[in-house]
């Protein structure tokens, strides 16, 4: 039997591999990872269908929807943008646009604090 033959690599030599990111960027991306919250349609549905019930809220309570009702709206608007959805869509874009517009609102009004 005749010995076995070892075939040599004859190519050049492949580059040295390279992370795409460094350390401290990479910290960055899994602390983003560590404060991300998934999208959750049925908490979204609960709210919108708190607000118009039969019993009043409290101001504290409705303050409360508020303030997850705006959370809902600006998770949507971070979904269309990564869907790239305002590069398909005017009204896409229009929905956006005008969803930045009540969110910054509300910021202002929540800043100002009671008259």
């Amino acid at each position: 039997m005749p010995p076995a033959t070892i075939r040599r690599w004859t190519g050049p030599t492949p580059q040295k591999a390279e992370p795409p990111l460094d350390v401290d960027a990479l910290l960055d991306v899994i602390a983003k990872f560590r404060r991300w919250t998934p999208f959750d349609g049925e908490a979204l549905l609960d709210d919108v269908c708190a607000v118009p019930d039969d019993v009043v809220p409290s101001a504290d309570e409705f303050e409360g929807h508020a303030e997850r009702l705006g959370g809902h709206l600006m998770r949507l608007v971070d979904i269309a943008l990564a869907a790239e959805a305002h590069q398909m869509d005017d009204e896409a874009t229009r929905l956006i646009r005008q969803a930045r517009e009540v969110r910054a609102q509300r910021s202002c009004h929540a800043s100002s604090g009671p008259p």
